[in-house]
């Protein structure tokens, strides 16, 4: 087994190569890379301040990896390029460290958004047994964290509008690399710029000229669309009859109840509890996430193809962003709203939301919660809440959305950060540790991949990670997904139930319009009874 404390002389760069060329990331996703099974597209969508880039790439290079692991164990695993692979000693977020320090760029690096290559992946919510000790009762049956070292990739600059290039090289000690980095840009630049120049890509156009007109619009503006939108996501009856949820209404409600129970006795203050439900049906994850984008356009949006299972997400929450100046962000979201039919409605809705004295109870408590976990890692005199119980509005729902922000100390890495922060307090609730095992009492199954983090993390220290919600997992026959919600003394149990089908209306639909199969001809999963 290795030990991954190897020490090397070699000294890294990253070459950039900037195109200016009208190409929008699907265009390249779709030529590039919807066959490829190690593929990844971190798709930065919705047209607004937050969506500075989208990166793609696949595991492909002299170094390029995939760092697996499976909580509680010792060890995580290194898989190479041709597949073979072997065991390093240490949890994922300590190989992934010493890894990226190896990698450390020899030059000030070219960040484009902060993102210099690096790992690209999710970080399973079963890693909390390494980050707080709270082991899952009944372990995932896919790895808790699988990180791909991204070598090179295309990184659409949203700002700029620039198609840039970026690859790992070193200062000549590194020959095979280099000569392997140099081919990969000229033939990535020749195809790109092929792609240009072709009629098939017309399409591709017409979407990007859409998406830049939407980024002179209001956040609310460039996402609304409230009633096209909502007339065509599935309503509660479609849902409960297509999707094999792990607990049914009266289960989630009696759940909701025994949270309630907990919070009166002092156990917690606010459980974040949450469902999963199953779709028994074959479908193809990139036409799925092509829909699934259609419905929902959102900073974080990601398809990750990870070999036997896919991720694809529509979150529209930051769990940390870490900037060259070493400023920490993070933006939870807690309250919801769905909105409404016509814009009177989806506007007094908004209002209500804005109004409401539990959801701002469930934001305020969840906003403490992360400034305690960041004064763990930052100077105590820079933790802020910048922006309060600011109202977003997404397809489906209106959010409430706050802001805290601080400055790492010097004696802290980014993933001390992730550390004293992971899992994000608003998918636990407060105190997070007790809160934790009671959520794993009460759920009675792991959530996998769901309340995670997805996002990316730089041999710079700069960090990009979203909270795993709004998000599917595919395997070849089935997809799953997670919805919940918060629950506090003020809770009704009914209205609990109603808001997680709400937020799995955009993923139900998405799931419903790609089905390969009639979901009637597959054998239903069995709903939990207790």
């Amino acid at each position: 087994m290795s030990t991954c404390d190897e020490t090397t002389a070699e000294r890294w760069w990253i070459d950039v190569r900037r195109l200016h060329i009208d190409l929008c990331a699907a265009d390249v996703h779709a030529a590039l890379y919807a066959d490829d099974s190690r593929s990844f597209w971190l798709d930065s969508n919705s047209g607004d301040e937050r969506s500075a880039i989208s990166v793609l790439g696949t595991l492909d290079g002299v170094h390029a990896h995939v760092l697996s692991y499976r909580a509680g164990e010792s060890h995580t695993t290194r898989i190479a390029v041709d597949g073979s692979s072997e065991q390093v000693e240490g949890d994922l977020l300590h190989v992934a460290e010493t890894q990226l320090t190896r990698f450390a760029t020899g030059r000030p690096p070219p960040a484009v958004g902060g993102f210099c290559l690096g790992y690209i992946g999710y970080l399973g919510y079963g890693l909390k047994a390494s980050t707080c000790g709270v082991a899952d009762w009944t372990p995932s049956d896919m790895p808790d964290g699988l990180l791909t070292f991204a070598e090179r990739a295309i990184v659409f600059d949203h700002v700029s509008g620039e198609v840039q290039l970026l690859a790992l090289r070193s200062e000549g000690a590194d020959k095979t690399l280099d000569a392997a980095s140099r081919l990969w840009m000229r033939r990535t630049t020749r195809t790109l710029l092929t792609l240009a120049a072709t009629s098939s890509v017309s399409s591709g156009r017409r979407l990007r000229k859409q998406e830049q007109q939407e980024r002179g619009l209001s956040p609310a503006e460039s996402r609304d669309g409230a009633s096209s939108q909502t007339c065509a996501l599935p309503d509660d009856a479609t849902l409960q009859a297509a999707f094999g949820f792990r607990h049914d209404r009266e289960c989630y409600m009696e759940r909701v109840q025994t949270s309630q129970r907990h919070i009166a006795a002092g156990d917690s203050y606010e459980v974040c509890l949450t469902n999963m439900a199953e779709y028994p049906v074959s479908v193809d994850p990139v036409s799925t996430y092509q829909r699934l984008r259609e419905l929902s356009r959102v900073p974080y949006g990601a398809l990750l193809r990870c070999g036997d299972f896919s991720v694809l997400s529509a979150s529209p929450e930051c769990f940390l962003t870490i900037d060259e100046n070493r400023t920490v962000e993070t933006r939870p979201i807690k309250g919801t709203s769905p909105r409404g039919a016509t814009p009177l409605q989806d506007a007094q809705r908004r209002e209500d939301l804005f109004s409401s004295e539990k959801e701002r109870a469930e934001n305020l408590m969840i906003v403490d919660l992360m400034r305690n976990d960041l004064s763990r890692v930052c100077r105590p005199e820079t933790v802020r809440v910048p922006r309060l119980f600011a109202v977003e509005s997404f397809p489906g729902v209106h959010q409430l959305i706050s802001t805290v922000r601080a400055e790492l100390r010097d004696d802290c890495t980014a993933f001390d950060c992730i550390r004293a922060t992971f899992p994000a307090g608003s998918m636990t609730g407060a105190p997070k540790r007790r809160t934790m095992q009671i959520i794993d009492e009460l759920e009675g199954g792991p959530r996998g991949v769901y309340a995670g983090a997805l996002g990316w993390l730089s041999p710079n220290g700069t960090v990009s990670l979203s909270v795993v919600i709004r998000t599917i997992v595919v395997e070849p026959h089935r997809a799953t997904f997670g919805v919940g919600g918060a629950i506090t003394q003020l809770s009704q149990a009914a209205d609990e139930y109603a808001e997680t089908l709400v937020k799995a209306r955009v993923l139900g639909a998405a799931l419903l319009q790609s089905g390969l199969s009639d979901p009637a001809e597959s054998p239903r999963p069995r709903r939990r009874s207790s």
